[in-house]
């Protein structure tokens, strides 16, 4: 049982470890920017909706991926707007 708990929380901590990476390289890539509307990101408050979210340019609902190539830098405001939309359709 101990190993199980053990286990869990080792996938736990590398996934978090592997998130703060992901968001590190997409900060560098897209300069700061969401990818949406090009305007800088807040990396302090995550209740200003200007705070970086990381965006599935594809969305996993519609069969994107969870890699990197399918990720970018958004701002929860256009992210929360752009929702499961594919990069052609317009936005809502």
């Amino acid at each position: 049982m101990k190993g199980c708990a053990r286990s869990t929380a080792d996938v736990g901590r590398r996934e978090m470890q592997r998130t703060k990476w992901t968001r590190a390289t997409l900060i560098r890539k897209h300069g700061g920017r969401c990818h949406l509307c090009n305007e800088p990101v807040d990396l302090k408050d995550p209740a200003s909706p200007r705070y970086a979210t990381i965006d599935h340019v594809v969305p996993l609902s519609r069969g994107g991926r969870d890699l990197l190539d399918n990720l970018a830098l958004a701002c929860r405001a256009c992210n929360e707007k752009k929702g499961a939309t594919m990069p052609q359709e317009p936005k809502p």
